[in-house]
């Protein structure tokens, strides 16, 4: 039987999970009576990005796997924003050049995952679908 991948066996999603833990831990930063909107941003971006990491590593579908990589790499600039906003509205926010090296770094690696999932894609529709073949596909653009 194949063996199935342990998420934590993941670096790439260990990096974001570790990268979601910095984002929690600099909410303390922010005054107690910061606005609801800026700490949701930065919680939902910091829960996205380590979640939708899982569910592509996860995932058996190059399809899949394009989506959560995109939702992964949307949430990686969200939160990068969001920091950013914060820092501009209360001075005592500091950013941290490394969190901000480490989103830009992280970017790369989703767009370097994204890379080779389009041949994978097309693999995997001719093994899921055989009967829609390119003849077929091209009969249907004309």
């Amino acid at each position: 039987m194949k063996k199935v991948p342990r998420l934590e066996d993941s670096e790439l999603w260990r990096s974001m999970y570790s990268l979601a833990n910095i984002a929690f831990d600099s909410l303390a930063e922010l005054p107690s009576e910061e606005d609801f909107q800026l700490k949701f941003s930065i919680k939902s971006s910091a829960y996205a990005i380590s979640r939708y990491t899982a569910s592509a590593v996860g995932s058996i579908s190059p399809a899949e796997k394009i989506q959560h990589f995109s939702m992964v790499r949307s949430s990686l600039f969200t939160l990068k924003e969001s920091i950013k906003t914060a820092h501009s509205r209360y001075d005592q926010y500091a950013v941290n050049p490394d969190t901000m090296l480490e989103i830009d770094r992280l970017v790369e690696a989703i767009d370097t995952e994204l890379l080779g999932l389009d041949s994978d894609l097309s693999a995997w529709n001719e093994k899921i679908y055989p009967s829609i073949i390119k003849k077929d596909l091209e009969s249907t653009s004309k």
